[in-house]
């Protein structure tokens, strides 16, 4: 194999591990919004609540579809949040769950074996 050739399948294969780690830590965010909100809407199963979040987000692709849900259930309870309240929250969520993951170690095995290997 060549080093151009090397170096291209390290990259593609950086590249799927970054989308990983991205749909994972998205996953546990809306895993922690779920929490927050249902405990703001007063509801006893944040799995439930976690369900309809995930629901919406597969339905379109960004964060605005879970952003509209979240704050419309919230609105219809009588509280009052902003959009731009909601998304910094949602972003500060973001980087808990991030560090989340990395303190519970999960990480593909692929990732692990390339970090001690040399990245072969």
């Amino acid at each position: 194999m060549t080093t151009t050739e090397a170096r291209r399948r390290f990259l593609e294969e950086k590249y799927i591990l970054d989308f990983q780690m991205l749909f994972r830590t998205r996953a546990r965010r809306n895993q922690m919004l779920a929490a927050w909100a249902a405990s703001k809407l007063g509801r006893f199963s944040v799995d439930a609540y976690l369900k309809e979040i995930q629901l919406v987000d597969e339905a379109v692709s960004g964060d605005d579809d879970v952003i509209q849900k979240i704050l419309a259930d919230l609105r219809s309870t009588g509280q009052r949040f902003e959009e731009g309240d909601l998304r910094s929250m949602m972003n500060e969520m973001m980087f808990d769950a991030a560090e989340a993951l990395e303190a519970d170690g999960r990480r593909s095995p692929d990732c692990c074996r390339m970090r001690q290997d040399g990245g072969d």
